[in-house]
């Protein structure tokens, strides 16, 4: 059987339509947990995933006063989306913790929230 797919670099490539393809000939058959590459070899060892490094929020803790500055009430909060979304549409902004340092600036984002428990009145 000939599998539909594409030649890149010595490898060949299935199709994700494959395996349907496959099953759709031989229902009986259960369907195959590999698809085995002649002549195509991995490394010799299991190859070990590294633990993922959170990114520090004062990476992006610098800046001019005329940016968006982000005052940051907790650190644990999904706060990297947001950096990355502000990137991407080309918004310049700082975060910071120290509410003294957002003030300075002439718009603040306080992020996630703010309350009593977050912050002194």
């Amino acid at each position: 059987m000939s599998v539909p797919g594409r030649r890149l670099g010595g490898l060949v490539l299935a199709l994700a339509a494959a395996p349907l393809a496959a099953r759709a000939q031989s229902p009986s058959r259960p369907p195959a947990t590999s698809w085995p590459f002649r002549g195509v070899t991995g490394p010799d060892s299991a190859t070990p995933i590294a633990p993922p490094v959170p990114t520090p929020w004062t990476r992006f803790s610098e800046g001019a006063d005329s940016r968006l500055a982000i005052l940051l009430t907790d650190t644990a909060s999904a706060w990297l989306g947001m950096a990355h979304a502000l990137e991407t549409i080309g918004v310049p902004f700082l975060i910071t913790q120290d509410w003294r340092e957002a003030v300075r600036h002439r718009v603040v984002l306080v992020y996630p929230d703010v309350s009593g428990a977050t912050l002194s009145p």
